[in-house]
């Protein structure tokens, strides 16, 4: 979980230049975290929405493909490893939820994520909802795509905090950036170009780096 949150982020940032020089990585990245964990596809799922919906045919067609190609090599490492194609996934499936054996390790009310978030980051918390809210006006489906994933964990009968681990990047970001604006705001002082720019910002210095 800790690991796949970098790489989402990384490929959110790519896939945003809207570009297939940057697509075909982006998907690499985002096909890498979901075998880290498979609920990661609903991000990469989401990547390539972006970018169909933007009209950014050839970089969602490389998108698509170079991630179907990444799928396919997982699947090659378990017949190389385990003697089936996706012999991990289907484990992991009939473990999870059609014997629903991860039950054993405890199982918790829907309202749990939000009591350790909340517990986690303690008054700050309120602070950081005012500035995840504030992300909608400039960007919709990262923040929904957050929301989505809390909400698809929070019917999981089984929780565990590091479950959210790998959105955390993403919704931190998003909240970050829109705190910005409404301090300067508040302040009357100019907010940085960037920050109504892109949707993720405080990538930035990364962003360059792959320009380059």
């Amino acid at each position: 979980e800790m690991a796949s949150g970098p790489l989402l982020a990384i490929a959110a940032v790519l896939v945003m230049e809207g570009t297939w020089k940057r697509a075909w990585i982006a998907a690499l990245l985002a096909s890498l975290a979901i075998f880290f964990r498979y609920q990661n596809g609903l991000f990469a799922l989401t990547l390539f929405v972006y970018l169909f919906f933007n009209r950014h045919w050839k970089a969602a067609l490389t998108y698509a493909t170079t991630g179907l190609l990444g799928g396919a090599l997982g699947g090659a490492l378990d017949k190389l490893t385990w003697g089936h194609f996706f012999h991990s996934f289907q484990v992991y499936w009939k473990f999870n939820y059609v014997e629903g054996q991860a039950e054993r390790w405890g199982v918790d009310a829907f309202d749990y994520y939000f009591e350790t978030i909340h517990l986690s980051f303690g008054p700050a918390m309120w602070i950081l909802l005012v500035g995840f809210v504030l992300s909608f006006r400039k960007q919709r489906l990262l923040p929904l795509l957050c929301v989505a994933n809390l909400l698809v964990h929070a019917k999981i009968p089984h929780k565990e905090y590091r479950f959210l681990m790998p959105m955390l990047p993403i919704a931190l970001d998003l909240t970050n950036n829109e705190l910005d604006w409404a301090l300067n705001k508040l302040q009357h002082t100019p907010s940085n170009k960037n920050t109504n720019k892109k949707p993720i910002n405080n990538f930035q210095h990364l962003h360059t780096i792959t320009k380059n």
